[in-house]
């Protein structure tokens, strides 16, 4: 009598809402042959029928349906070959789930606020104990014109004021203070 195969017509398929696409089931073909396995496996051992492995990977889609939504309930089924077949099924998702290798982490560091930057000195020497005097990002003088009039503009000494716009690009005319200092 266990044997025996049930009918069953489209509209009886329980989780209509679950569909796996070709290409869904081609690229996790390695979780599709490991779950099979293991249902073909507890199925053989325990010598259950479609309708066991039916109702117990029903009750394991409602327990992880209710996961899902924040709830912890365990749906287990009263026929003991489901659940049999329910246990093995979770058992071999928990040594999936193993198998994946954790993502590689590392620590990233927060920026500071544009208001408090961090002071940065040169060094003497490169010694780090030795500082010199202040320093603030930027491109180097000598490789960009904006540059070194930012770099004018920068000091307390005039403020930029010798700056100039001239034909639409910037020339740069040095204060006294400022002259010959990158």
């Amino acid at each position: 009598m266990r044997d025996r195969p049930v009918a069953i017509t489209e509209a009886d398929l329980p989780n209509k809402d679950i569909s796996l696409s070709e290409d869904f089931i081609r690229k996790q073909e390695h979780v599709v042959m490991w779950l099979g396995n293991a249902l073909a496996r507890v199925m053989q051992a325990g010598r259950s029928v479609d309708g066991d492995a039916r109702e117990g990977l029903e009750s394991l889609i409602k327990t992880y349906r209710t996961l899902e939504s924040g709830l912890i309930y365990e749906s287990r089924p009263s026929n003991p070959y489901a659940a049999d077949i329910q246990e093995a099924l979770k058992q071999a998702i928990d040594e999936l789930r193993k198998q994946i290798p954790k993502p590689i982490s590392t620590l990233v560091m927060k920026e500071r606020p544009a208001d408090f930057p961090r002071p940065t000195f040169r060094h003497h020497r490169g010694e780090f104990l030795q500082t010199e005097e202040r320093v603030t990002p930027g491109v180097l003088s000598i490789l960009n014109p904006v540059a070194r009039l930012l770099a004018c503009v920068d000091r307390a000494c005039c403020g930029g004021s010798q700056q100039a716009l001239k034909g639409g690009a910037f020339h740069v005319t040095r204060c006294a203070t400022c002259d010959g200092v990158p």
